[in-house]
């Protein structure tokens, strides 16, 4: 069974690999990303030929579960507490130190960053694509050019779109997942 057909069979995982300070002296220049935490896809292409190379020296592939994303969120609101799943949020918008969670027929005060939002979303699922908004990519209708860009969403919303996280957000829309965000 190959690493990635393991990783796919299994949930989802990390994998860190740690070598000892006299092999990492050696290795450095070569293997630049031997410490980094890299996702599955791309461990997969890298791992075994890495190991390897390795041959002779004290490594250890060790598999770290991944860092699990919410599926639901409770806000708080006056005098009573919602849970907003993430599937039914439709964008995020930040507000300074708040967050606005946009569902189909209300919207959600949270104290909480847009960049702590951001990590806690499945980034599958949802898109950074404004220094202000976050966009559950499902609820994407159109995109629109003309002069600033613009999501059109299901429900007929329109979110900004910088320049920034436009190349991410093509790549997305045509089928290829982000490795990384911006």
């Amino acid at each position: 069974m190959t690493l990635k057909q393991y990783l796919e069979k299994r949930h989802r995982y990390e994998i860190a690999v740690f070598v000892t300070m006299t092999t990492l002296f050696g290795l450095v220049n070569a293997t630049s990303k031997i410490l980094e935490r890299v996702r599955e896809g791309y461990a997969a292409d890298w791992a075994p030929a890495l190991v390897s190379e390795l041959t002779g020296t004290w490594a250890v592939l060790l598999l770290v579960p991944a860092p699990a994303f919410r599926h639901q969120f409770l806000v708080n609101m006056l005098d009573r507490s919602y849970l907003v799943k993430s599937e039914q949020i439709d964008w995020v918008q930040s507000a300074g130190n708040y967050v606005l969670l946009h569902c189909a027929d209300r919207s959600y005060p949270m104290r909480m960053t847009l960049s702590g939002m951001v990590s806690q979303l499945d980034p599958k699922l949802f898109l950074r694509v404004h220094r202000t908004a976050i966009v559950n990519v499902s609820r994407i209708v159109a995109v629109k050019e003309s002069g600033d860009i613009q999501l059109e969403l299901e429900n007929g919303t329109l979110v900004p779109v910088s320049k920034t996280y436009l190349p991410v957000l093509k790549q997305h829309l045509n089928g290829h997942s982000a490795a990384t965000r911006p």
